[in-house]
C-alpha cells in the first residue's frame, strides 16, 4: 500500500489522502439536483402516458383497430405510432431508473 506522501501533491494526494481511511470518503449528493432531474423525469413520462392512453382510446373506437389493444404483437402495416412511442417510453424508463438508483 502507497502512502499518501508518494503520490504527486495536488488531486493525486488529495485523492490519495481521501481513499485512505474509510471515514473521510464523504461525498456530497447534489440531492436536490437529483430530485429535479427525477421530477424532470416524472413529467415527461406522465406526458408520454397521456399520449399513450389517447392512442389507446383512439384504437378502442374502431373494432378495425380495437383488437391491436388485446394482442401484444405489431404487423408491419400498421400505423407504427403507438409502438414508437412505447420504445420511447421504454427509454425514458431506463433512464428514470438510473436515476432512482
Amino acid at each position: 500500500m502507497s502512502l499518501v506522501q508518494d503520490y504527486t501533491q495536488g488531486i493525486p494526494q488529495l485523492a490519495a489522502f481521501i481513499n485512505s481511511d474509510d471515514n473521510f470518503c464523504i461525498w456530497r449528493s447534489f440531492g436536490q439536483l437529483h430530485c429535479r432531474v427525477l421530477i424532470q423525469k416524472l413529467l415527461e413520462l406522465q406526458a408520454l402516458e397521456r399520449e399513450l392512453k389517447d392512442l389507446d382510446a383512439q384504437d378502442d373506437l374502431s373494432p378495425n383497430t380495437r383488437y391491436r389493444l388485446q394482442i401484444g404483437e405489431h404487423c408491419d402495416e400498421w400505423d407504427t405510432t403507438q409502438k414508437d412511442l412505447i420504445d420511447k417510453i421504454a427509454c425514458k424508463l431506463s433512464e428514470y431508473g438510473k436515476q432512482t438508483v
